[in-house]
């Protein structure tokens, strides 16, 4: 399962390790994976992403988590993306 590494890094901020473990993961593989994490880790895996990947995540996000990533982004990072 991959939900545990990706939390692992993130508690560890273990940046360089995390972007290689989903820098080829299809956007609807992260949007399942931003589903299952808590508020603050999906902003943070998300925040790793280049926006265009996030526009290409975003919209296969459920709607819960689509609410709780767009009021915690910055408006400059909504805007980018």
């Amino acid at each position: 399962e991959r939900i545990k590494p990706i939390r692992d890094y993130l508690v560890n901020e273990d940046t360089p390790e995390l972007t290689k473990l989903i820098e080829d993961s299809h956007p609807a593989d992260l949007a399942e994976i931003l589903d299952r994490l808590g508020r603050e880790e999906k902003v943070a895996l998300l925040d790793l992403l280049k926006p265009e990947e996030a526009a290409r995540v975003l919209p296969e996000v459920d709607s819960g988590s689509k609410g709780e990533l767009l009021e915690s982004l910055e408006d400059a990072r909504l805007s980018r993306i």
